[in-house]
């Protein structure tokens, strides 16, 4: 190949695009961001205005101007009905019609995916390139990380993941994502790609020291939307009932009606003024499967960070720095609530205490969080990525006998779930009995 590895990054968190695109590029990428369609920015809340204001990506892009637009104009997911309803169950989702596909399939080397599985099977059907999910983790400790993100997804469909495991690449963001016990499941190509936040994505914004407000504040979005959230949301509102305190986070106040709760929609710089104005921020993560950005955000911005020893954020700072255990102790990290709370009595009013941890968690994230060790990531992703592309175009794989197919007569889910994994991965194909209406 004459030029460099092409990406069509499809993933429209505004903090994960603004710190990946990036470092792709200086890793060697080309990369090109998908235009979300009007309808996904309606759904989705994304202001299009700032989504388009940074270019500085065109400027590697060995295509010419019409390219790059009829390119980034396709809209991938397809996520939605004539009506404009959200379809995510259904099989068209990540099927472009075949026009689109064959332009794709000309100009593009990788497609990185994020939020919808549903679309991972269906551009693995069709995409004769890379195609890439970025993992998040996830915050329900009671839901492995396979089922999690594939817990509403067909298992007819999962078929894909087996018979082109060669083009698939898992990008987990956290160490703690890759040593779940769901490691074999993220496939052979599983690759930590981590993250990290700079002075742009946070728009300079510093913490407000003696100035901010008596309050202690954390994020938490989709309340009264999505149970995980609401569970956090009440169990944080019980354990600091007696403090001041805010919730931020995308919400809306038809779905949560508390006056803590500050929704932000639309401005994500005036969220991170709401947030500067906070004397301590507390991050809510509790599994070592997910990490927000708010904890790097918080410190990158000087805001004195409380946090868990149980949390992602936690477990990837002990992953990459080395830094024992018990001296994070004296950096933020608590072990149970109970702790927290006791540790928002003793630092709230001391502004010595408050600027001391705060200095020292920023020469923390400095060390263990940064554009220059995920640029490193970034680079040997690139090689594992031309070195696959290549033995694919070389080594083209026989045409397969005809799988066997099982029909499955048991109703019992968390059976069917085990069960049919294991199937998948030997290659079979799996068609699960309905179970009858009077035993629903």
């Amino acid at each position: 190949m004459d030029r460099k590895l092409r990406i069509l990054y499809c993933c429209f968190h505004d903090t994960l695009r603004s710190s990946d695109v990036p470092v792709l590029t200086e890793a060697g990428f080309e990369v090109i961001p998908m235009l979300p369609s009007k309808r996904i920015c309606d759904e989705f809340k994304i202001d299009l205005a700032i989504y388009e204001k940074d270019t500085s990506w065109k400027n590697n892009l060995s295509l010419n101007e019409e390219k790059i637009n009829e390119i980034r104009s396709i809209d991938i997911y397809r996520i939605f009905n004539p009506d404009g309803t959200l379809f995510l169950e259904r099989h068209e989702v990540g099927t472009p019609d075949e026009n689109d596909q064959k332009i794709l399939n000309e100009n593009i080397d990788v497609i990185i995916l994020a939020s919808f599985p549903h679309a991972l099977s269906a551009v693995l059907a069709w995409f004769k390139g890379l195609t890439c999910f970025r993992l998040y983790g996830h915050q329900n400790p009671r839901f492995r990380l396979l089922d999690w993100y594939f817990k509403d997804f067909p298992i007819s469909k999962m078929s894909n993941l087996v018979n082109k495991a060669d083009h698939y690449f898992s990008l987990p963001i956290m160490h703690g994502t890759l040593t779940t016990e769901d490691k074999m499941t993220l496939g052979p190509n599983a690759t930590l790609l981590s993250t990290y936040v700079d002075e742009k994505s946070t728009f300079g914004i510093k913490w407000k020291k003696d100035k901010s407000d008596k309050t202690i504040g954390t994020i938490i979005s989709y309340i009264g939307v999505e149970d995980t959230w609401t569970e956090h949301y009440k169990g944080f509102k019980k354990v600091f009932n007696d403090f001041d305190y805010l919730v931020l986070g995308k919400n809306d106040k038809g779905n949560i009606d508390d006056p803590k709760v500050i929704s932000y929609n639309t401005s994500r710089e005036q969220f991170l003024e709401e947030m500067s104005r906070l004397r301590i921020f507390i991050n809510i993560g509790q599994t070592k499967q997910h990490s927000q950005y708010s904890p790097f955000e918080s410190i990158l911005m000087g805001i004195p960070t409380l946090f868990l020893s149980s949390s992602g954020f936690a477990n990837d700072i002990i992953e990459r720095s080395g830094i024992p255990f018990s001296d994070l102790k004296s950096m933020g990290m608590c072990d149970s609530w109970e702790d927290v709370v006791l540790k928002v009595k003793e630092l709230r009013d001391d502004f010595g205490k408050l600027i001391d941890l705060s200095q020292r968690q920023k020469v923390l994230l400095d060390k263990t969080f940064s554009f220059d060790i995920s640029v490193a990531q970034a680079r040997e992703l690139y090689g594992k990525m031309q070195s696959q592309l290549d033995f694919l175009k070389t080594s083209p794989r026989p045409k397969k006998p005809r799988k066997k197919t099982i029909f499955y007569a048991f109703i019992h889910k968390v059976q069917l779930q085990e069960e049919a994994r294991l199937f998948v991965k030997a290659g079979m194909d799996l068609v699960p009995m309905a179970a009858p209406v009077n035993m629903l």
